[in-house]
């Protein structure tokens, strides 16, 4: 997690500062709001298991989770809603004590008066409030009260707005009071130092660019081996993007396509077997790191690491902290016609970053990080 950093989506695929209230038991600390990108994806190494509860709306539907988790700066509470439900404001506060917990004089929660607070617009299936340990005097061992509460409901696509909405918890024990509002507890984690990092040799993991992903098969070139691995890696296709897609059926329609050129966008319509789109660049950029991908999942050959291409870890730059795999994940979203508060051309830039990162398998570029 290290400095708290914003992202934003209004769907998964993450400023404001507040302090404590002042009965609370803490100091006060930044802390930082933010709907978007799944903050595991961003924390390398999260200390002991996450706290997973559910999100219960209504008293009895199960409509998403709550999450927390802490590195050895940071604690972060991700509220995650599922399936068709949504977010349009949530309220968190987090005490040493149950008392700590603003309260009425009946025992029932007033979550306007809440530490941490934040009205969703667009409404969000994810979001997140991150604060730092030690301006708290947080550590290991620390017990901690969370009361996490959210509105939910169905979304409207054509107002943007929720109907059918719901009052929502994070599953706990209830409060005192005569309503069903509850809190849980967590414990702050204790961080393992990390194991030596071996470093990364030429031959551990393998990448290509849009291009060497596009030659014609010949010799031992990329092109060969796409030609003889496509069908059993990907059986039923390779599919990128979402909910615009392009399907590629075949080895050859993958050679017709790359490399692609022009402004990179999003897909305006489905696609099989595109040779052209209005994603110009960015296809042919997503294809590639997602044939790389795959075909590092199927073959236990293509890399010499026991780690998953897609679980390394991109080093610096705008995406720092954040795993292959959801870099692909927001690049699917984007050149689908999803919304992200990265740019097109943004996610071109590190996509293209990692394909040309481990080229042919005997670069090591410094774009990746082992996890």
């Amino acid at each position: 997690m290290k400095n708290a950093r914003v992202f934003s989506l209004a769907t998964v695929t993450m400023a404001m500062v507040f302090g404590f209230a002042a009965c609370d038991s803490m100091s006060k600390s930044p802390l930082q709001s933010s709907s978007g990108v799944d903050a595991r994806a961003r924390v390398a190494v999260p200390c002991g298991a996450p706290e997973v509860v559910a999100l219960i709306a209504g008293q009895h539907i199960d409509a998403g989770t709550v999450t927390v988790m802490n590195d050895g700066q940071e604690v972060t509470v991700e509220f995650r809603t599922s399936g068709d439900w949504y977010m349009s404001e949530v309220h968190l506060h987090i005490g040493l004590s149950l008392g700590d917990i603003p309260q009425n004089r009946s025992g029932n929660p007033q979550i306007g008066r809440f530490a941490y607070k934040e009205t969703l617009s667009p409404a969000s299936q994810y979001h997140e409030f991150t604060v730092d340990l030690g301006e708290n005097g947080w550590v290991p061992g620390t017990e901690l009260y969370i009361a996490a509460h959210a509105v939910v409901g169905k979304l409207d696509a054509g107002s943007g707005n929720l109907y059918a909405t719901e009052t929502g918890w994070g599953e706990g024990p209830g409060f005192t009071g005569n309503s069903w509002a509850m809190y849980f507890k967590y414990t702050i984690n204790e961080c393992a130092p990390p194991p030596p990092d071996a470093g990364i040799q030429p031959g551990d993991f393998r990448t290509q660019t849009q291009g060497g992903w596009g030659t014609a098969a010949q010799g031992g070139n990329p092109g060969a081996y796409r030609d003889a691995n496509f069908a059993a890696a990907f059986p039923d296709g390779l599919v990128v993007g979402g909910p615009n897609t392009a399907a590629f059926t075949s080895s050859y329609s993958v050679q017709q396509a790359l490399p692609t050129g022009g402004t990179a966008g999003a897909l305006a319509q489905s696609y099989v077997n595109p040779v052209t789109s209005e994603a110009g660049v960015l296809l042919g950029q997503v294809v590639a790191l997602s044939l790389s991908v795959g075909f590092d999942l199927y073959d236990p050959n293509f890399g010499a690491s026991s780690t998953n291409l897609k679980d390394l870890v991109v080093a610096s730059g705008t995406f720092a902290g954040i795993t292959v795999e959801q870099v692909l994940a927001e690049a699917n979203t984007i050149i689908g016609g999803g919304w992200s508060s990265y740019s097109a051309s943004q996610i071109n830039d590190a996509v293209s970053a990692i394909n040309e990162n481990f080229v042919d398998g005997t670069a090591v570029g410094s774009y990746l990080v082992n996890p």
